[in-house]
């Protein structure tokens, strides 16, 4: 049984395991798979305290670089069930291979995007930004609905290689001051407010979409790529119903804890993940330490 396991393979998740490791405490780090996290979404991350504009990907290169160099390996398994086990003292792991053991748990496995009913995932229909477009030479015509920090970090990303429409639902715009002076600065970038997404047509190769404006007039859009980016869930979907139920007296008893974005809701940013991981690994070498 390992004293910690970590879920998890984003700032927190990795920052954790550094700390852990230099503290010489035994944990697994699980990470579904090795594409990243939501970090290598942001086109620029101004911020983070020694960088000057980095890009997310690249500060994530050096993130997973630090912790080869301490011979830190995540294990490529998604979490499918987590339960806590009162007699045997003991999380219950359950992933999509095998299952393992834990005293303590960081669960740091972030957020989801929140679907759109109408919109399901297609090769033209994205909850996240593809990489894919991102290295296309071929300009193409893509839409994104949303008007928060992803959508307008998403414009920004793709608008240098394709013309981007942002199409608001509502009226106001959620996204960063900084975020909305560049989006409505560049000329690849076209916003729109107060349209409704109504309708989708997928054909082969592209997608006709359909917007009712507050008048109840329509318009109908021709693009490449649909990109939903209508906001974010936490990422729990993996506990049991017990501990739901257990969730709070367990983190009381520091046998569980919330790291990163799962638990700072809208406050996503990578410097306060990194401490959330380095700080609880510090409060469990603590108590293990007793």
């Amino acid at each position: 049984m390992n004293e910690v396991a970590i879920i998890g393979g984003g700032p927190a998740g990795m920052a954790a395991a550094l700390q852990l490791k230099r503290s010489g405490i035994d944990f697994l780090l699980l990470e579904k798979d090795a594409k990243g996290t939501l970090l290598k979404n942001a086109g620029k991350v101004e911020n983070y305290l020694g960088f000057n504009a980095t890009t997310g990907i690249e500060l994530l290169k050096m993130f997973k670089a630090h912790l080869i160099q301490h011979n830190i390996s995540p294990i490529l398994e998604e979490v499918m069930f987590v339960d806590y086990e009162e007699t045997q003292k003991r999380f219950k792991i359950r992933t999509n291979r095998t299952e393992y053991y834990a005293r303590r748990v960081i669960v740091a496995s972030g957020t989801v995007p929140k679907k759109l009913e109408i919109a399901k995932v297609t090769p033209l229909i994205a909850y996240e930004l593809p990489p894919a477009h991102l290295k296309t030479r071929e300009p193409q015509k893509i839409a994104i609905i949303g008007a928060g920090d992803a959508a307008f970090d998403y414009a920004l990303n793709l608008a240098e290689k394709h013309i981007v429409r942002i199409f608001n639902r509502g009226e106001k715009i959620k996204a960063l001051p900084h975020l909305k002076k560049l989006v409505l600065q560049n000329k690849n970038i076209h916003y729109k407010d107060q349209l409704q997404l109504s309708e989708i047509e997928e054909e082969k190769s592209y997608l006709r979409l359909k917007f009712n404006d507050k008048n109840a007039k329509s318009i109908v859009v021709k693009v490449d790529l649909l990109l939903i980016a209508i906001g974010r869930e936490i990422q729990k979907t993996y506990y049991s119903s017990n501990l739901k139920t257990k969730e709070k007296q367990l983190i009381m008893k520091k046998l569980l804890f919330l790291a990163g974005d799962v638990k700072n809701g809208l406050y996503r940013q990578v410097a306060l993940s990194t401490a959330d991981g380095i700080s609880i690994a510090m409060q469990i070498c603590n108590e293990c330490c007793l």
